[in-house]
């Protein structure tokens, strides 16, 4: 994975990656320039470009130009639902930051963020979950995975698999326990540049029942775990 990043997005050469690689970690040539034409590879690469944590995408949201750390996240949001708090995020207000924070890292829908906020309108909270959603960066991400495989000639281009969504859904269900209609606000955009049409159905036919937690269970039996 840190080998094909510093081929793909570093634009780091071959041999200069070798010589990068840590003490003890020793590859040939061969074997380098192999795991960088692995396509499993490539969407692991995809993945990881693409998906963005709840933690990580209210850090952005939060501060586009600068997105917190963990630690700032934490000490932030402590300061915004301190009762009586007048403080923001930023540029932005109180109000604001606490609808923000609510939705994109506690996955909150928009009614459940208006009984919260009782001294707010609707009309609003409404509007401040549209304008985040223009600048949410998923979008943005895409285009860079799939303008740096095509210029490598990676194919099939990872967008273009399905897995890739499959894999995203999972982890936005499992790990960061999102509703479907949010999982899809943040797929979407990426499967729009990779040409792929994902529906609201086709996540409630992959999530429903456990079948990615079955097909995940039924690939660790045939192939075992990493590492």
């Amino acid at each position: 994975m840190l080998a094909a990043q510093w081929y793909f997005f570093d634009l780091i050469q071959v041999d200069e990656i070798l010589a990068l690689l840590p003490e003890g970690l020793w590859c040939s040539r061969e074997t380098l320039v192999r795991w960088l034409a692995d396509s499993d590879l490539c969407l692991h690469v995809a993945f990881a470009e693409v998906y963005r944590s709840n933690d990580e995408l209210v850090a952005f949201i939060l501060q586009p130009g600068s997105p917190m750390t963990s630690s700032e996240l934490e000490k932030a949001v402590t300061q915004v639902f301190r009762t009586g708090s007048k403080d923001g995020v930023g540029d932005k207000g109180p109000l604001e930051s606490r609808v923000l924070i609510r939705r994109y890292r506690n996955g909150m829908i928009t009614e459940k963020i208006v009984q919260l906020e009782p001294l707010a309108e609707p009309k609003e909270v409404s509007r401040i979950l549209s304008h985040s959603a223009d600048i949410l960066p998923f979008g943005r991400l895409a285009q860079r995975v799939s303008s740096t495989f095509a210029r490598v000639g990676i194919t099939p281009p990872p967008l273009a698999r399905q897995s890739l969504y499959r894999r995203l859904a999972f982890q936005y269900f499992a790990s960061d326990e999102l509703p479907q209609k949010q999982i899809l606000d943040r797929i979407q955009p990426v499967a729009e540049v990779g040409s792929q049409h994902i529906t609201s159905g086709m996540l409630n036919v992959w999530l429903s029942s456990g079948r990615l937690i079955s097909q995940l269970a039924q690939y660790v039996k045939e192939r075992g775990t990493c590492g």
